[in-house]
């Protein structure tokens, strides 16, 4: 159970673009007492579970292992975009971060677009940015 939540912890931690001393922080812990959840060599009581679920808009259940990946938002990967899909079609990196991070922190963890249970890259639907894209359209537009 502890390589469950230590590697949850650390890919939400990563996916919300949060330091280690954000989380840390937030809890009014250490640094180096948040970095040993991730590293399995602690695992946080009930009250910090329910303070991380809160904060990474998540089930406690989730960071536990317990949540099905039927509950995550799986889908194929020619329907998502990823960074590394944008900026090899010749656009700016700065720009391909920008729409990926613009989609991704609007949506719960549940919300976003999983190839796989463990996938540690960002994705989005192809669908979400096509929106995206449109609504920016129609903003300059006006």
């Amino acid at each position: 159970m502890k390589h469950s939540i230590s590697s949850r912890l650390s890919h939400l931690r990563e996916d919300s673009g949060k330091e280690k001393q954000d989380l840390a922080r937030y809890l009014g812990i250490t640094p180096r007492s948040y970095s040993r959840y991730e590293t399995g060599e602690r695992t946080p009581d009930l009250s910090v579970l329910i303070c991380l679920a809160e904060y990474f808009n998540c089930s406690v259940d989730y960071l536990l292992g317990r949540e099905r990946s039927n509950s995550l938002n799986v889908i194929d990967r020619e329907d998502a975009l990823c960074y590394k899909d944008i900026t090899q079609k010749g656009y700016n990196g700065k720009l391909a971060h920008g729409l990926i991070k613009e989609i991704i922190e609007k949506q719960s963890y549940q919300e976003r677009v999983h190839l796989s249970d463990n996938d540690s890259v960002k994705y989005v639907s192809k669908d979400h940015m096509r929106q995206l894209l449109m609504r920016m359209l129609a903003e300059i537009g006006e």
